[in-house]
């Protein structure tokens, strides 16, 4: 006689998932289970401590990250890369994008040029007194001065120059030479009357620096475009001995001393 065996009831459903509570039966084909959504569940993927510090990072900067930042923030090389594939990631210049959408603004782009630049990188002449609203909007390649040579880059002119610190300042959170470093840079690469325009605006707003023209050239004798910034002196001083612009006259010579205080 046959000993009796005693067969326990087929598993339901639930139970098989008890088994495996990551992996649903209507999903696994080892059960042999017939799947009305034969889709995959997905769920959602949470930023990445990475990608919320590049969207704060960008969101300071205009839009704009630099490769280098983007590894100091921890993110590696292909990280990087994967999201210039997902279209996280344009880039502006080599090792300078701009997150999240291809549009960029102006300031966006100058913001790009400094960081495309390095360490100490500036923006400068024109560029600069596009920003401090001393020249009309031109597209002109973006000026930057970094303290080495830097090489060519596509849509940025390079210039190189040691500054001082009270001859730049942080302005709308990018790196700018001050308002009378631009205007005495500006004199190496504008004509005369583009020099004018930029100082008459300066003059105009009433613009206050912690360094004065006079005292650029004090540091920098014989520099290129000194003498145009020793006539442009030299004419507005003249016309500030008649009358009424007599208090433009103390203003230009009384800027840096007014405003020394200010660190």
């Amino acid at each position: 006689m046959r000993p009796f065996l005693f067969r326990a009831p087929p598993a339901t459903e639930s139970a098989r998932s008890a088994r495996h509570p990551y992996v649903s039966p209507l999903h696994d084909r080892r059960y042999g289970i017939s799947k009305r959504n034969t889709a995959p569940h997905r769920c959602p993927i949470p930023h990445s401590i990475s990608d919320r510090m590049m969207s704060d990072l960008a969101r300071r900067q205009h839009a704009v990250v630099s490769r280098r930042q983007l590894l100091e923030l921890g993110m590696g090389r292909r990280g990087i890369v994967g999201r210039l594939k997902r279209g996280q990631l344009h880039q502006v210049f080599r090792g300078v994008y701009v997150v999240g959408v291809r549009r960029i603004s102006t300031r966006g782009r100058w913001m790009a040029a400094v960081l495309a630049c390095g360490e100490g990188a500036v923006l400068s002449h024109r560029s600069a007194a596009q920003l401090w609203r001393l020249l009309p909007p031109a597209s002109k390649p973006i000026d930057v001065t970094c303290p080495e040579a830097e090489a060519e880059r596509e849509g940025i002119a390079g210039h190189r120059s040691l500054l001082r610190d009270d001859e730049w300042l942080v302005r709308d959170g990018i790196p700018v030479t001050s308002p009378f470093r631009t205007i005495f840079d500006l004199a190496v690469v504008a004509e005369m009357r583009e020099l004018e325009r930029a100082f008459h605006e300066a003059e105009a707003r009433q613009v206050t620096d912690r360094v004065s023209l006079p005292m650029l050239l004090e540091r920098y004798p014989g520099r290129r475009g000194s003498r145009k910034v020793q006539a442009l002196l030299e004419t507005r001083g003249r016309l500030g001995s008649r009358g009424t612009t007599s208090r433009r006259r103390s203003w230009l010579w009384s800027t840096a001393t007014a405003c020394r205080g200010r660190g």
